[in-house]
């Protein structure tokens, strides 16, 4: 069965093939309508073309065949099918999951469990050819999912999984690496990376000795925590509205047990990453995968459709030759006017239609929906009407040719989502044009990201951004900046914390913080202030290191009188 590979533009194919048609229906209306002032008497024009009928109506046929050979090779039709062998090479990823009861906590919405599974979707979408692997645990643990290739796959495993995956409830997480040690020890792994994503309660207390042993067999285990540490009521199920209840009839409480899951990752050589607020420490998990060695770990057979424009484009090739091969008419010598010769008006009639069907022709090949929708939408974007960006470049994604180019505009789309107020919304498109491969576009993405969590007051997560960004290009000065001035004003809070700890006598921590966050604008303009009545509005002395590491090469020198330093959102394309 047939089908077109560029089925997309079947519309536009179609249209531009009709409008070349037309122009050669006005063509030839018109040189009729020329013969006709020349030779008003049927005689005289009987004698002026002396050519066959037969011919004229074949050349026709042959123009309108051309047409239609063009637009169905512009289509690339396919039909058959051939098989290859494909070889996979990637990065294997074993990811363990904690499904017990107290995952249901909505302490983070909405869910800890639906944001555990948003954290494994981007980790299995970024691996770019890799293996990606499955354990479920809770009072017990076993494997959901072998390693697999198949993205599908292994998304429907993920989206099955729940509290009633396991029969067994409670939080055994050295069941869990146990499980994941025989998964190591059986599968021939490119990558001794496991990630384990869970709220950090355990019951049983055998994760060290666990952890210990997948340490001997090189294991580096990073751990992903999710939950408050003031903790939350835990549901009895899934969407339920009543809640556990002890012994004693009071609500159960489940929080965020920090201290377990950072041994586990010292013990073993991992790192620790918190995705509470954001998925943030996604990022910086797959740029860890990606570093590990790629291996190829086998090869499947694929059946793929044989493209066949090339008999199109042949014979379209020879149609249009014959057309130029055969003669029209024989102009008689007598009727020449103005000193133009017949032969030299019939050249150029003749050369007419050639000319009529290669400028549309080229005028087929040269449209691209998907650059038409971009550049609209950054037309849109530069007059402020970012709705309409946003969805122009929601329009071109599904022109774009390669996954790539998808990934890329999300970016853009962001910017807009951004601009709208709608920072939620612009960070899920900043993290999706991470997967684009793209280090400039990495980074201006992380870049704008940081902005939109200072928007949201998350200073934390903010810096966090800044930070990655400076992983990627460590002169990039637009994110120096930014810190520099997250740094200051750090500083300028933890000075009147101190103050006020003078003045009370007791060196506590005043009621009131400034804090500020940036909107990536530039101009010079007052330091934005506010209330920040989050605990995660300081920079961790860790992320603090960071930062001095990335500038002590380059510091940066900023001009009396320039403002804060933020700079305009940077856009792509």
């Amino acid at each position: 069965m047939m089908d077109f590979a560029n089925y997309r533009y079947l519309v536009y194919v179609l249209l531009a093939g009709a409008i070349v048609l037309a122009f050669y229906a006005v063509y030839s209306a018109w040189k009729q309508r020329v013969l006709r002032s020349l030779a008003p008497r049927a005689d005289m024009r009987a004698a002026l073309l002396a050519g066959s009928p037969v011919v004229r109506a074949l050349k026709t046929v042959l123009i309108v065949l051309c047409v239609v050979l063009f637009s169905a090779a512009v289509l690339r039709p396919r039909w058959g099918e051939t098989v290859r062998e494909a070889r996979s090479e990637g990065v294997d990823l074993l990811v363990a999951l904690d499904v017990s009861r107290s995952m249901l906590a909505r302490d983070v919405p909405p869910s800890r469990l639906e944001r555990a599974k948003d954290a494994v979707r981007l980790m299995a979408n970024s691996l770019g050819g890799g293996r990606a692997g499955m354990v479920l645990f809770a009072g017990d643990a076993f494997l959901q999912c072998p390693l697999t290739e198949d993205a599908g796959a292994f998304m429907m495993f993920l989206d099955s999984a729940g509290v009633g995956s396991v029969r067994r409830q409670g939080t055994d997480i050295g069941r869990a690496l146990e499980t994941a040690e025989k998964v190591f020890a059986s599968k021939r792994m490119t990558s001794k990376m496991l990630v384990l994503i869970t709220d950090g309660e355990d019951h049983e207390g055998r994760a060290a000795d666990a952890a210990r042993r997948l340490r001997e067999h090189g294991v580096s285990v990073h751990t992903v925590a999710i939950g408050t540490a003031t903790g939350d009521a835990v549901p009895l199920d899934e969407g339920s509205d009543e809640y556990l209840r002890d012994e004693s009839g009071g609500t159960v409480m489940s929080g965020k047990n920090s201290g377990v899951l950072e041994r586990i990752a010292r013990e073993t050589g991992g790192e620790h990453f918190d995705i509470t607020a954001d998925l943030s420490g996604v990022y910086r998990l797959i740029r860890l995968a990606g570093d590990q060695e790629k291996l190829s770990h086998g090869s499947r057979i694929v059946k793929e459709k044989v493209e066949r424009y090339q008999l199109f484009v042949l014979a379209l090739i020879v149609l249009m030759l014959l057309e130029l091969m055969l003669p029209e008419r024989s102009l008689v010598p007598r009727y020449k006017r103005s000193g133009i010769s017949a032969r030299s008006r019939d050249g150029r009639v003749r050369a007419a239609p050639a000319i009529v069907l290669a400028a549309c022709l080229l005028f087929i090949s040269w449209i691209d929906p998907y650059r038409d929708e971009v550049r609209e939408g950054n037309r849109l974007f530069g007059e402020k009407d970012y709705p309409g960006a946003g969805e122009r470049y929601r329009a071109a994604e599904r022109y774009a040719p390669r996954e790539r180019d998808r990934d890329r505009l999300r970016f853009n789309h962001g910017d807009a989502r951004y601009m709208q107020g709608d920072y939620d919304g612009a960070l899920d498109h900043f993290r999706g044009s991470l997967r684009s491969g793209d280090p400039e576009t990495q980074k201006k993405a992380l870049f704008n990201a940081g902005n939109a969590y200072l928007k949201k007051e998350d200073y934390r997560a903010a810096s966090g951004a800044y930070i990655d960004a400076l992983k990627i290009d460590p002169e990039y000065l637009p994110a120096k900046k930014n810190l520099e001035h997250l740094m200051r004003m750090n500083k300028k809070e933890q000075g009147k914390q101190r103050e006020a700890g003078d003045r009370n006598g007791s060196g506590g921590i005043g009621k009131n913080r400034e804090g500020g966050g940036g909107d990536g604008r530039s101009g010079a303009r007052k330091q934005d202030a506010g209330d920040s009545k989050k605990a995660g509005g300081r920079i961790s002395a860790e992320q603090a290191r960071n930062l001095l590491e990335s500038m002590k090469n380059k510091p940066v020198r900023r001009e009396k009188g320039t403002g804060d330093g933020r700079r305009e959102l940077d856009k792509q394309w």
